[in-house]
């Protein structure tokens, strides 16, 4: 009853799942899920990760203040790299 939505999880979205169920005695009272993320097929040499104003989206994200928008975060990075903050 379950292989089929486990079946659709594993074709169509970016994890996989392996389930195991639980016994206490003869009945089944756990059912226990592990999920992990497909690895994307892509090498690192064909990727390439997005920037504003030349500072990547990973390091924008790490180091946004909060309320700061991420043209606002690149902007002080940048300048921040540049000696020009502290």
């Amino acid at each position: 009853m379950i292989e089929p939505a486990i079946n659709d999880i594993n074709t169509h979205a970016n994890y996989t799942v392996q389930w195991t169920q639980s016994k206490t005695g003869r009945r089944v009272t756990h059912l226990n899920f592990v999920f992990d993320e497909k690895q994307n097929d892509k090498s690192p040499a064909h990727t390439k990760e997005l920037t504003i104003g030349g500072v990547k989206y990973s390091e924008i994200s790490h180091l946004a203040k909060p309320g700061e928008s991420w043209e606002q975060a690149a902007a002080r990075i940048k300048a921040k790299k540049a000696g020009k903050l502290k």
